[in-house]
């Protein structure tokens, strides 16, 4: 009977190589449509003409399948991240503390306060440009969270772990609890240690049944959230199954101005 592994054995080096290439090309292809399909998705349903089957910004995923591929969509507003650029010294210093408990986070919070004020006053920890290179502090805000490892202090680890939490496209001081991660909502100032593990684990039951999600929970850093929803720039979480352990993840950036062109 016809076994095609048999004649794997007659192939070169090089065409083993191409042909492992072609591979690896047609999957990322292929994942990249699947990727698109998804966020197209997430668009239609954000402004969906039937309000029950509208989709909230609220991180709650939602199951979609398009050709043979089972997808899991998730949408949040930007403003569930920490603002690289905005956020005052307390709440960086607060997710500096939760993600790299074990660094110095007063001095790296000081250095990054330095690179995007725009004086050259150096904080007790920080440094400007007198004191540092090659990296000069820029004083002028963060155009992208990537830009953090050039910061003194931060390296490509911490930066990858930090990532998640951070954006650069909220544009305000405050969070949206709606749908931030625990470690953003842990890293509010004035909770105490369990509060924001309580409220999260409200929030899900809450949202996953339909209830409103009570915020007084989150009272004691009332100064540090944004009750209003101001979806600015909202992010589409698409994950998917890969030939590897891993499922394959990508995040998607939409702009107000896509959003409304959605619903025309």
């Amino acid at each position: 009977p016809y076994n095609p592994y048999f004649y794997w054995g007659f192939l070169s080096q090089r065409e083993l190589l191409e042909i492992q290439q072609t591979a690896w090309l047609t999957q990322q292809v292929r994942q990249q449509a699947t990727v698109q399909a998804g966020v197209a998705a997430a668009r239609w349903h954000l402004t969906h003409p039937d309000t029950d089957q509208r989709w909230q910004a609220d991180g709650q995923p939602h199951r979609f399948r398009w050709e043979d591929q089972d997808l899991s969509l998730s949408i949040r507003s930007e403003q569930a991240r920490i603002d690289l650029n905005l956020a005052p010294r307390s709440l960086l210093q607060g997710l500096l503390q939760q993600i790299l408990p074990m660094q110095p986070t007063e001095q790296l919070a000081d250095a990054l306060l330095d690179w995007r004020d725009a004086d050259q006053l150096t904080r007790q920890g920080g440094t400007e440009s007198a004191r540092h290179a090659p990296d000069t502090p820029n004083n002028r805000p963060f155009f992208s969270v990537a830009e953090l490892a050039h910061v003194t202090g931060f390296d490509t680890d911490s930066v990858a772990a930090l990532t998640p939490f951070l954006t650069v496209h909220a544009r305000r001081a405050r969070i949206d609890p709606r749908s931030a991660e625990l470690p953003v909502i842990a890293a509010l100032p004035g909770l105490l240690p369990g509060q924001a593990e309580q409220f999260v684990q409200h929030r899900e039951h809450a949202l996953a049944s339909g209830r409103r999600v009570d915020f007084s929970l989150l009272s004691p850093a009332r100064n540090w959230i944004d009750r209003q929803t101001h979806p600015a720039v909202l992010s589409v979480r698409v994950q998917l199954p890969s030939v590897t352990d891993r499922p394959y993840q990508a995040e998607v950036i939409i702009p107000a101005s896509q959003q409304r062109r959605a619903a025309d």
